[in-house]
């Protein structure tokens, strides 16, 4: 019957002539039955009986499924690792062994295996294996200098450089000491690609809290350039001319092109709220002093307000009595 021609072919594995034929007829009956212990010990005896005879990097395999099977993943890991050492390039293998280091949480030898992998990978292969590394490296290594490094190599020799600069502005955004190094690195593509809108989100939306402010005003006034000089859009430029000076007063050599832009497109209330608030700073008598006549000849003029440019002239009156124009 079957269990006894089992039995028999188990006994012709002790055998020197039979057991290689023997034990390999018994590989495939217990892989067609489903009977996984009892193949991981002929798989297992195989390999220490007959290994000039087999292929061992295809039954390491075969015994690392197996194990696998069985739920014992450290045992099957181990038998995937040596099918790689007889078979450096076979793919189920390295895809098992990354696999089960990633369900252990072995990231740096994660990491290891996809460089190993990047050796010897296509142009097409290598740009996934990349981000996967660049991605580990980050989230599980802590290595946020390291996943750049991975994300500069993808953006130089991929032809779709979305992937690669999406993620170098979400690692500028998370970590702020890198934000200058990933403004260099993308700033001369997204130029060259005439990507002005992805510069003015990168340029704003990974800018510090903290940083200085003259650095942060300086920030601004680029975005407002860029909308001025290769967007054409007038009203986002005198937006963010105004919150320059708002964030560095020292800027306010900026206000005749906020003039300027206001009259262009007709938008004043900005324009006006920025005067009112910079003739109530600390600047000097003689700048407030202009300050409040730009002010009074937007409300008297454009704005159609007599009696308040009225009095803005008379303010201007106090800090210089002697102001011609106002007079």
């Amino acid at each position: 019957d079957y269990a006894a021609a089992q039995s028999g072919l188990r006994a012709l594995v002790e055998q020197y002539d039979w057991g290689e034929r023997a034990s390999e007829i018994l590989v495939n009956v217990y892989e067609s039955t489903q009977q996984y212990n009892e193949l991981a010990a002929v798989l297992e005896t195989r390999l220490n009986n007959w290994s000039d005879d087999i292929d061992l990097s295809d039954t390491n395999l075969r015994l690392a499924r197996t194990l696998e099977t069985l739920e014992r993943p450290a045992e099957a890991l181990e038998r995937y690792q040596e099918a790689l050492a007889y078979d450096e390039l076979n793919p189920d293998a390295s895809e098992s062994v990354r696999r089960l280091m990633e369900q252990e949480e072995r990231w740096s030898e994660v990491c290891d295996l996809l460089r190993k992998e990047l050796d010897t990978a296509s142009r097409e292969e290598a740009t996934p294996l990349r981000m996967e590394l660049a991605s580990i490296l980050w989230s599980q290594c802590d290595d946020p200098e390291g996943a750049m490094e991975i994300y500069k190599e993808v953006l130089w020799s991929d032809a779709d450089r979305s992937q690669a600069s999406e993620q170098l502005t979400l690692l500028a955004k998370a970590h702020p000491f890198l934000r200058d190094a990933v403004v260099d690195v993308l700033t001369p593509v997204y130029q060259q690609d005439g990507n002005w809108a992805l510069l003015v989100s990168l340029l704003v939306d990974t800018l510090p809290e903290d940083e200085s402010v003259q650095f942060r005003g300086e920030t601004f006034k680029q975005v407002a350039e860029i909308y001025q000089g290769h967007l054409d859009d007038i009203e986002k430029a005198l937006e963010y001319y105004i919150r320059a000076i708002r964030t560095d007063i020292d800027l306010n050599y900026l206000l005749p092109e906020i003039d300027r832009l206001a009259s262009q497109c007709g938008k004043f209330t900005g324009q006006e709220e920025l005067l009112s608030d910079l003739s109530d700073s600390a600047l000097p008598r003689d700048k407030r002093a202009e300050l409040l006549m730009r002010m009074g000849e937007l409300s008297s003029g454009p704005l159609g307000n007599s009696e308040e440019g009225e009095r803005n002239f008379l303010a201007v009156l106090e800090l210089d009595p002697e102001h011609l124009a106002a007079l």
